[in-house]
């Protein structure tokens, strides 16, 4: 590198990162633009960056940390982005923050998440790794030199390196649906087709440049006469847009109104009695409220009995802050946010000197562009720690992302959310790891995870909302193997979702916790008449299905003005008898509440066979969420609706267009139907709900953790050899 460079080491979860940059004088609050090599390159072609852009921000760069002691194991583009967004959060803490990757890089870049990281550019992401016929022979020589086998697990994760070709990977999810704006930068030359050519042409190809221009959060620049290698090629051109970017996160201000309710999302969602400080008061009540409707917002004069105070910056002058300190019960929490830069270390001054201890703040719920400082009034407790690691995370954010979430407003608890693999720390701190519907791997396999989990000193809780032989027969296309029930029997736990299932994992393991699905925010009940459109979302519904759209032919035939919103089930949408009717493969989770919510009823048909009774009512949730009416089949949703005061329920196939003519008829009964469920998930199906329940659980298991591995060996003869033989 450069002599001029300092050089910089950050710990962050399971690796280090070393940055390279200039000396920055103690307290800087500029912005930071870190850019990270690809695997291919050198960090030292990127040397000249710093001084380039000095006059706009702190640049550093950096190499993935692939290799020396500081790698990071395991490393797949999630647990490298995890790993990049605790750096960016440790290193810049309370600063802008714009991270850029080059090549493969690109992937962790877009990835990465902390409350810092406003803006995103990504240089020639490779995309589609079955169509890269220009790195081939590069990937093989790398792949067989790899002396490291982090390094070869890392091309094999994203090349998908073999001995003749490159087999098919698909990256294009690492832009998920977050909100940070992203620039994906590429080359003008073309990669197809493929030719012979004396400079690498660009690795993102028209179809997927197609698909990049139809994304809301993301902008498509063409480098022009470059290739791959943009950074040589058309380096005045990078550099702009580099600037470009690192002047939109300098001058980000959030409107008052949105920043309220991001704040409000990071504020623990279980106090009882809740005081604020700030603008915007109002907005702050509704946003609040909406995660946890039982609490009570209280003005400034009450003086006690306080279990969270929130302040937004600028910070009231006179003794606001310090008498909300003192009404503060002891573990009471207080919560500011502040806009990105000095704010927010003088905040954290502020707290400590009042004689509250700070907290640690997570990333995974920090608002886009605020600061967050969070301390507690003593006495205080030793958070529990919980890891929460997906295995199939897509569709399923109520059980994944979003608890997550909640539960890390939780100031006793510490949550981790990552994919796989377990982070195992034999001798580190007893922590409880949540693995959400692994797989079915065979018996000796899931004893030797049970058998690290107990010399790691780890609770393993298992996640699974749906009988295990309709998971296996849905996604997988087959009856689930015998040796699928092993994971159930040797874990210390389950969590699941209904009271079915409960019954059914509890003959195979005692320790079984009902969560059911919940809500994690309650808009206001929609105003103005009814919507005449109707709703219906589902994914491999089958027949019965097909049959119920065919059966509505009365009712539409009734009210021709009726307009259908599909999600995800071609096949009823194709047997809808009407030409007014839209249809949508996927949607994200927020997109799909968005637009079931801007209609007036929700159908939700479910066929009565086998398993079926132990899914769960989460539709009906969605629905009631957003003030719309469902009408469902008996089975799974007559445990919740009570037919005309809570929603409709269709028992044959000809009550079907029967009760949508009636919900569309008397519209005044359908808002009153859809206002009962509303208030009742209000009042008793929130996440805010379960937070402390949840909490207190994982607290119990931790405590009779030993005694629950003594369950274990005495219920699994091979895990009991493991654990003896060490193994």
């Amino acid at each position: 590198m450069s002599d001029e460079l300092e050089r910089r080491e950050v710990a962050a979860g399971t690796g280090v990162t070393s940055f390279f940059g200039l000396p920055e004088p103690p307290g800087a609050a500029r912005p930071v633009l870190f850019v990270i090599a690809s695997s291919f390159m050198s960090v030292r072609s990127l040397n000249r960056l710093p001084r380039l852009l000095d006059d706009a921000c702190h640049v550093v760069v950096a190499e993935l940390p692939l290799s020396g002691p500081g790698a990071v194991p395991t490393p797949t583009t999630a647990r490298l982005a995890e790993h990049l967004g605790l750096v960016a959060h440790e290193a810049f803490r309370g600063r802008p923050v714009v991270v850029a990757g080059f090549g493969d890089a690109a992937l962790v870049v877009l990835q990465a998440q902390a409350p810092e990281i406003l803006q995103k550019v990504a240089f020639e992401p490779p995309f589609r790794s079955e169509k890269l016929w220009p790195l081939l022979a590069l990937v093989r020589e790398k792949t067989r030199t790899a002396r490291e086998p982090v390094v070869l697990a890392f091309l094999t994760e994203i090349y998908g390196a073999s001995a003749g070709a490159l087999e098919a990977r698909d990256h294009r999810s690492a832009l998920g649906s977050r909100p940070t704006p992203v620039d994906v930068v590429v080359g003008e030359r073309p990669l197809m087709p493929e030719r012979p050519v004396e400079s690498m042409p660009s690795l993102v190809d028209e179809e997927e440049r197609a698909w990049l221009r139809g994304l809301g959060n993301v902008t498509l620049r063409i480098a022009p006469n470059a290739g791959h290698a943009i950074e040589r090629e058309a380096g005045p051109f990078a550099i702009q847009v580099l600037r470009q970017a690192v002047d939109f996160a300098a001058a980000l201000r959030r409107a008052p109104g949105e920043v309220v309710h991001r704040v409000a999302a990071a504020a623990p969602r279980n106090a009882r009695r809740v005081r604020y400080l700030g603008a915007e008061s109002a907005g702050f009540e509704r946003a609040y409220l909406g995660f946890n409707p039982q609490a009570q917002v209280v003005g400034p004069l009450d003086e006690s009995g306080i279990d969270l105070v929130v302040v937004l910056d600028p910070v009231p002058e006179g003794s606001a802050v310090e008498n909300a300190i003192m009404a503060l019960e002891p573990g009471g929490v207080m919560l500011v946010a502040t806009p990105l830069g000095a704010g927010a270390g003088a905040a954290a001054e502020r707290l400590t000197v009042a004689g509250l201890e700070l907290l640690p703040t997570d990333p995974l719920n920090g608002p886009l562009g605020v600061a967050i400082v969070r301390a507690r009034k003593p006495p205080s407790v030793t958070r529990t720690v919980v890891e929460i690691v997906p295995y199939a995370p897509y569709l399923m954010d109520i059980r994944t992302r979003l608890p997550a979430e909640g539960l890390s407003t939780d100031p006793d608890l510490e949550i981790s959310y990552h994919g796989p693999p377990v982070r195992q720390a034999p001798g580190g701190a007893p922590r409880v790891v949540i693995l959400q519907r692994p797989a079915a791997w065979t018996a000796a396999r899931w004893q030797a995870v049970a058998a690290q989990t107990i010399r790691a000193r780890q609770v393993l809780v298992l996640e699974f909302d749906d009988h295990p032989r309709l998971v296996s027969r849905i996604a997988a296309g087959r009856e689930m193997i015998e040796d699928g029930w092993e994971r159930f029997r040797i874990a210390h736990a389950i969590q699941t979702s209904t009271a079915p299932l409960v019954e059914m994992f509890r003959a195979l393991n005692p320790e079984v916790m009902l969560v059911p699905n919940a809500v994690f925010d309650l808009p206001p009940f929609p105003a103005g008449p009814r919507s005449r459109r109707v709703f219906y979302g589902g994914v491999l519904r089958g027949d019965f299905a097909v049959a119920v759209a065919r059966a509505l032919e009365p009712a539409i035939r009734a009210f021709p003005d009726l307009e259908f919103e599909v999600v995800g089930d071609r096949a009823f949408f194709d047997a809808l008898p009407t030409a007014r009717k839209r249809y949508a493969d996927y949607l994200a989770y927020g997109g799909y509440l968005e637009l079931m919510a801007s209609c007036g009823i929700s159908l939700s048909p479910l066929e009565d066979r086998e398993f079926i009774e132990t899914k769960s009512d989460a539709k009906y949730l969605d629905a009631a969420r957003g003030g719309v009416l469902t009408i469902a089949s008996d089975v799974v949703y007559g445990r919740v609706i009570r037919s005309g005061e809570n929603g409709l329920i269709a028992r044959t196939l000809e009550d079907w267009p029967r009760l949508l003519a009636q919900a569309v008829a008397d519209p005044a009964g359908a808002e009153r139907m859809a206002r009962t469920a509303w208030e009742e998930v209000g009042a008793g199906r929130m996440f805010a709900h379960q937070i402390p329940t949840r909490r207190d659980w994982y607290r119990d298991l931790l405590a009779r953790r030993e005694d629950l591995d003594r369950t274990i060996l005495e219920r699994s003869p091979g895990v009991a050899a493991l654990v003896a033989g060490g193994r």
